[in-house]
C-alpha cells in the first residue's frame, strides 16, 4: 500500500515538473520549424473529443515588391529569360568535343554548375515566381533572399569553370583550341548573367507592413 502511494505520488511530481519544463520552453519546436513558420502565431485548442490540436494564424509583417503590375511580370519573365540563357550558355560549352573534358577538376566544377544551376531554378520556379503578392516572412526568405543567394552560388560555379578552363589552356596550350577557348567565354558570360540577377533583386523596393490580424490572448508567436 505505502509503494502504490509512493508511487503515484512520484508520478505527480514528474508530471508537474515537465508542465513547468513545458510552460518554460513552450512553442519552441525546432529550427526547422521555426524557420517554416516565422511570424505564425499557434494556439492550442480542443475539439468536442477534447483533443488537444495545434491552430496556426499567420500575424506576422507582409513584404511586397513596390512595382506596378507590368514591372511584376517583366522582372520574372527577364529573370526567366536569363536563366534559360544560362542553361544554353552550358549547353553549348558542353555540347563541342574539348580536349580537357576528362580532366577530373574541369569535370568537378561542371557539375557544380549543373547543380547549383538546378537549385536556382526550383527557387525561381517554386519560390520566387509563384510567390504572392503580399508574402509572409517565410516566403519573403524563400523567394527573394534565396534567389539572391542561389544566383551568387551559380555565379561563382560559373566563373570558376572559367578561371579552370583557362588555367588547363595555359597548361596544355599544345591540345587545347578554339572549343577550350568558346567554353570559357561562355562560363564567364554565364556568370555574368547570374550575378545581373542577383544586383537587379538587390535593386528591387520591398516595403513591409504590418499584419491586420493581430495575436490573440494565450498564442505563442513564432520566432526564427
Amino acid at each position: 500500500m505505502f509503494d502504490k502511494r509512493w508511487i503515484r505520488e512520484k508520478k505527480r511530481r514528474i508530471r508537474r515538473k515537465l508542465q513547468e519544463q513545458d510552460a518554460d520552453t513552450r512553442g519552441f519546436h525546432s529550427r526547422g520549424y521555426h524557420r517554416h513558420f516565422e511570424g505564425y502565431t499557434e494556439y492550442k485548442m480542443q475539439d468536442i473529443t477534447g483533443r488537444v490540436k495545434i491552430v496556426r494564424e499567420y500575424t506576422g509583417c507582409h513584404y511586397r515588391q513596390k512595382l506596378n503590375t507590368l514591372q511584376y511580370i517583366l522582372l520574372r519573365g527577364g529573370y526567366l529569360v536569363i536563366y534559360t540563357l544560362m542553361i544554353g550558355l552550358l549547353v553549348s560549352a558542353g555540347w563541342q568535343k574539348r580536349a580537357g573534358d576528362a580532366v577530373w577538376y574541369l569535370v568537378y566544377v561542371q557539375l557544380a554548375v549543373i547543380l547549383s544551376l538546378m537549385a536556382l531554378g526550383y527557387t525561381l520556379l517554386v519560390n520566387y515566381v509563384p510567390a504572392p503578392r503580399s508574402m509572409t516572412v517565410g516566403d519573403y526568405k524563400s523567394a527573394a533572399k534565396g534567389l539572391k543567394t542561389a544566383s551568387v552560388v551559380v555565379s561563382i560555379c560559373f566563373l570558376t569553370a572559367a578561371c579552370l578552363t583557362i588555367f588547363y589552356m595555359i597548361l596544355h596550350r599544345d591540345v587545347s583550341g578554339a572549343a577550350d577557348t568558346g567554353a570559357a567565354v561562355k562560363f564567364i558570360l554565364g556568370g555574368i548573367l547570374a550575378f545581373l540577377i542577383y544586383f537587379v533583386e538587390c535593386k528591387v523596393p520591398y516595403e513591409e507592413s504590418t499584419g491586420n490580424t493581430e495575436p490573440k490572448a494565450g498564442g505563442i508567436e513564432i520566432e526564427s
